[in-house]
């Protein structure tokens, strides 16, 4: 464990590192073996924390994406991995009898889903770089919005029912040609020429240096809710999102979130934290704390 002081903002970066077989670690943009250091180019992948990118925490995204000395910018990751990044605020099943926030969603106009979309797509375009791809993990939150297509009447939001009935116009078109693309990743096809941009189904794999990534968190295993303890006793390297919570346990590494601080349904102490994950080129891991707009010294 390497703890740095940082009296800039009167906080301190943690470190946790894993050596190889050889004693060699690796350090964010760093490989040391006995008195040597080297600088990798780039790492395979970084995994970022929960974005609910209508929740985005402007500091936490500076600081992972657009800085100049960014972790992006700097790791130059081959994959960004992403949890939970469309929140589906504008029509949450949760906020259905919550008349005071539906009225205020009315009032601010943040009710329009397709909206909502379509800034979630140009914020993930504007933090994929050229050289990267973003891998957009099948999340509880992006699910919302085949949830709702089942369960919505168009009837009861006009101002969304235009994009309701072509959206699930392109569904059941999907289904006829034999395809079975989830919603996000069908609209997302249908709007947009881009391929930095790719979609892992709902018990799909994506592994990276031996590390499976294509798991959120929230379902379990024979369909329990998800857990780090749950997913450390797979008998393989993890790594999930979900509870906004980081933590280690045993080969499950649980990234934190990038949002602000209170999101409307968090109340009292919290656990949660400002965290992401590295994936060095060995499949070490490497744990990112978010600190005042600051990921290191």
């Amino acid at each position: 464990i390497v703890v740095e002081e940082d009296s800039e903002i009167d906080n301190f970066h943690i470190r946790v590192l894993n050596s190889d077989l050889l004693g060699g670690f690796y350090y964010l943009n760093k490989y040391y073996i006995g008195n040597k250091m080297e600088l990798t180019k780039k790492v395979p992948a970084i995994v970022i924390g929960d974005e609910h990118v209508v929740h985005i925490d402007d500091e936490i995204k500076h600081a992972t994406f657009t800085n100049n000395d960014s972790l992006i910018s700097e790791l130059k990751p081959d994959y960004i991995v992403r949890h939970d990044v469309l929140d589906f605020y504008a029509s949450n099943h949760h906020h259905k009898h919550n008349f005071l926030l539906q009225y205020k969603k009315f009032n601010d106009g943040t009710n329009k889903v397709e909206d909502e979309l379509i800034d979630t797509i140009d914020y993930l375009l504007r933090t994929t770089p050229i050289e990267s791809t973003s891998l957009i993990v099948s999340s509880n939150h992006n699910d919302h919005l085949t949830r709702w297509l089942q369960e919505c009447n168009p009837k009861s939001e006009p101002w969304n029912a235009k994009f309701y009935h072509g959206l699930m116009y392109l569904m059941l078109t999907d289904i006829d040609d034999g395809n079975s693309h989830i919603p996000f990743q069908l609209w997302y096809k249908e709007n947009y020429d881009i391929d930095r941009i790719e979609f892992i189904k709902e018990s799909e794999s994506f592994m990276i240096k031996g590390i499976e990534v294509a798991l959120h968190g929230h379902s379990g295993i024979n369909g329990s809710k998800g857990s780090a303890t749950q997913f450390s006793k797979l008998g393989m390297k993890t790594i999930i999102g979900h509870s906004h919570t980081p933590q280690i346990v045993g080969d499950c590494f649980q990234v934190g979130h990038s949002c602000k601080d209170k999101m409307g349904y968090n109340q009292g102490p919290s656990s949660w934290n400002n965290a992401h994950c590295i994936i060095h080129e060995d499949g070490s891991r490497q744990m990112i704390f978010i600190k005042s707009g600051k990921w290191k010294l």
